[in-house]
Parts: structure tokens; C-alpha cells; sequence
């Protein structure tokens, strides 16, 4: 299982976007992009993650490749609030990175380290007002990493996963940091052809962690803040074929895990979710919705709303499930790909994707109330369609960030100058409250 990103430029008849829902919606506004860091000549930039804390503090991570011989680095640059962006600091070489913040504005990046066949996650932590640490492995020597998830609690414990391979098999592996400083050894939560795990954890330190399991089954662990995990359970039906779960989880206990599946005797791949009540256990896998082509984000609010975006087809549409209900009528967002949603501490959501207007791409965004459907949208940026005559988004999907308040960071990675090739810049736009 290897992590790799891809942009795919679609030419997609038009579907209108998002109305606005039967109640008012007030709405803040989005800034104009900022350049975050400008294009370099021969210098390739991937996959931004973007944070964002309830005072309005931003940090962000990239990947750069370099034809200058330096190959994959790091890289991370902080915008406080009221401010702009800082100068980017490069981080040791890798890939895939990811990155996680705490209340209190501490900072962890996690990434892969590829050097020559050996793959292995490494982890670097900031602390708040600080200086990035030195970079550890948090993986075992001999064996293939990749694809790694982090995240922090409320005390600034940390807790990484991802996939192993090693003996000609697949497992989802952990490492946890405490208050400390120090890492725990390498942790093996599931074996047997296991991978592409996701992550959710609380406050409190309390864990749950979604995967590919084996012959197709979705599975979850969970992990007390203790960090005891329990055993594999199995979230799909019996020989339904799931791939690409994610996982959601509140303050509350309340948790969604999501998942494409194909259940027995269907080609069609469905959009199928199991939640879990707070101080409850996973119920049965339930249909959310018919075919769906593409992966699915979820978002869930404080007082158990889940929110879902997912494709069919190239058009996007949301679902959302009420607090103790079922998921109701899809919503149709519009046409585009690669989505991403948040919530605020309200349980207002602001989706994030790449739209097409059936001849040029753009980066757009539209905002929900809690209880309502999605509002009209707003294009952030023309990102396409053509490389070869117009500025265009490389580097995979556009990453977004929703603070606890409201506001919102989208971060996203463009080629400006047409026909040049191999160089790019990273852009960013905010959303303020009203």
C-alpha cells in the first residue's frame, strides 16, 4: 500500500451548485488568496496540511521536491492571528507529511523518510512559543512505513499510526508520545494485511482508529488514554467489500466511522457509516446513501451531528445525520472532486473542494448552519483547467482547517506560470465570522 497524490483534471457537464437552505443563513466572507510561499523555478510542492486554533493561529506543512539534488523535504511556515505568513522552515526530508495541534498551540508534523528502499516514519514536536525539536523515528528499522496519521490531546500527548509492511504483510502500527517527551516503542495494532488507517482522538487522550482489514472488512480499535488498545472489531457486513474508512469523533464519546463498500452481490460501491453512542458500542453497518465513485470526508459536531461528503460521478453531495436519527436526504453540492469538510465548536460546517464549471476548475468553498443544508458557495481561486495555457492546482486537493470559533483556513498549491513546469506556490484564503 503506497501513498501517493494525483490530480485529475476533469471536464465535468455543469450540475448547480448548493441553495441556500430555508433558514437565513448570515454569512462571514473569504478573503482574497495570499501567496504563502512564492514558485521557485525547478521546485515541486505537495500535499499541504493546514491548522488552524480558536484565536486564530495557523500553521501549515508541504512537501518540496528539489531537482537540485536534495529530493523530498519539509516544510512549515505560522501565520498569527492579525498577521501574515512567515517564511517557511524546512523540516528533515520526507513524505506524506501530516500535522496535528493541541489547545494550548503546540505542534506535531509527522512524515515518511525515504531513503534509498527503507521507508520510516519520523516526528518532530513544537511546543507552544517554541522551537521544532529534533525529528525522531517513531517506526522500526526493517520494515516499509507509510501513509502516517497524528494527533494530540488536550495535554499535548501525542499519537502516531500508520502501515507496516514487513514479511510480506501489512499491519497498522502506533507510537505514542507523553508528556515527557519520550516516544513509546512501535505498537502493533492490527496484522494480517491490514492498512490505510484513520485516526480520531479526543481531549482527554481517548482513540479510535479505522482500517483496511482483511478479505475487505472494515475494522476499528479503540484506545484508552492509558493506552491500552483494544482488539480488532469488524465495523462491515459480513463479505462486504470496504475500503477507504474514515473516522470522526466528538467530546462526548459519540463517534462515526464511514466507509465505501460493496455489499454482497452488488458491483455498485455504497456509502455505508456505523456510529457509536457515547459510553456505547459501534452499531451495525448501515447504507448512507447509493453508488459513490469517490472517497467520503466526515465531520462531527460537538452535540453528534455527522456531516459526509462524498461522489458520484464526479458531482459532490452532502449527508448529514441529526443527533440520535438517520441519515437524511442527500444534498446536491455541485459538480467537482477531492472535498474536505470541518466544524466548529456551534456544529457549523464549511466544505471545501475543487469545482468545475464544465470548462475551468476552481477552489470553492460553501458553509452550513448547524440543522440546515449548505449554502450557496463562493469560488477562492481559478485553478485550471489547462496547465499548458492557464494557472492550474497541482500538488493534490486543497486542505482546510475550521477553528473552534468559526473561522477557516484553505490552503492549496497552484503552477502560476503556464508552460513553464516544475514550479509552484502555495496559496491560502481565510474565512472571518460576520
Amino acid at each position: 500500500m503506497t501513498c501517493r497524490a494525483s490530480l485529475l483534471l476533469l471536464f465535468l457537464l455543469a450540475v448547480p451548485v448548493a441553495a441556500e437552505g430555508a433558514a437565513s443563513q448570515k454569512s462571514g466572507s473569504w478573503s482574497a488568496p495570499v501567496v504563502v510561499v512564492p514558485a521557485f523555478a525547478d521546485r515541486e510542492t505537495r500535499l499541504p496540511v493546514v491548522t488552524l486554533d480558536g484565536h486564530g493561529n495557523a500553521s501549515a506543512v508541504w512537501e518540496v521536491f528539489s531537482r537540485g539534488g536534495t529530493g523530498y523535504v519539509g516544510a512549515t511556515a505560522d501565520r498569527q492571528a492579525g498577521r501574515g505568513w512567515t517564511a517557511p522552515m524546512q523540516l528533515a526530508g520526507g513524505v506524506a507529511a501530516q500535522l496535528a495541534r493541541d489547545r494550548q498551540g503546540d505542534l506535531l508534523a509527522v512524515w515518511t523518510d525515504v531513503a534509498g528502499i527503507s521507508q520510516r516514519i519520523r516526528a518532530a514536536f513544537r511546543p507552544r512559543g517554541g522551537r521544532w525539536g529534533a525529528p525522531v523515528y517513531v517506526s522500526p528499522a526493517g520494515e516499509q512505513a507509510s501513509v502516517p496519521k497524528a494527533t494530540l490531546d488536550a495535554r499535548g500527548r501525542a499519537l502516531v499510526v500508520w502501515t507496516g509492511y514487513s514479511s510480506a504483510s501489512f499491519t497498522v502500527e502506533s507510537a505514542s508520545r507523553g508528556t515527557s517527551g519520550r516516544w513509546s516503542r512501535a505498537v502493533t495494532v492490527a496484522r494480517g494485511n491490514s492498512g490505510d488507517p484513520d485516526m480520531a482522538m479526543d481531549a482527554s487522550g481517548r482513540a479510535l482508529v479505522v482500517w483496511d482489514g482483511q478479505a475487505g472488512a472494515t475494522r476499528v480499535a479503540s484506545r484508552s488514554p492509558s493506552g491500552n488498545w483494544t482488539p480488532p472489531a469488524t465495523l462491515s457486513s459480513p463479505n462486504d467489500q470496504g475500503h477507504n474508512p474514515k473516522v470522526a469523533l466528538n467530546a462526548a464519546g459519540t463517534a462515526i466511522a464511514v466507509w465505501m463498500g460493496a455489499p454482497p452481490g452488488q458491483a455498485a460501491q455504497t456509502l455505508e457509516a456505523a456510529i457509536r453512542p457515547a459510553g456505547g458500542r459501534f452499531g451495525s453497518a448501515r447504507v448512507v446513501t447509493g453508488e459513490v465513485t469517490g472517497m467520503s470526508k466526515v465531520a462531527l459536531t460537538a452535540y453528534g451531528e455527522a456531516v459526509v461528503i462524498s461522489s458520484d460521478r464526479d458531482v459532490l453531495y452532502s449527508n448529514v445525520r441529526l443527533p440520535g436519527g438517520r441519515f437524511g436526504s442527500r444534498q446536491v453540492l455541485g459538480n467537482g472532486f477531492a472535498p474536505t469538510v470541518g466544524v466548529d465548536a456551534r456544529g457549523d460546517a464549511i466544505a471545501v473542494w475543487t469545482r468545475s464549471d464544465g470548462t475551468n476548475l476552481f477552489v470553492h468553498a460553501a458553509r452550513r448552519l448547524s440543522r440546515h443544508t449548505f449554502g450557496a458557495g463562493v469560488d477562492l481561486a481559478p485553478v485550471g483547467p489547462d496547465c499548458s495555457l492557464h494557472r492550474c492546482l497541482v500538488g493534490g486537493e486543497a486542505a482546510l482547517a475550521v477553528s473552534p470559533r468559526g473561522s477557516a483556513i484553505a490552503i492549496w498549491i497552484v503552477q502560476p506560470h503556464p508552460q513553464q513546469g516544475f514550479d509552484s506556490s502555495v496559496e491560502a484564503a481565510e474565512y472571518a465570522q460576520p
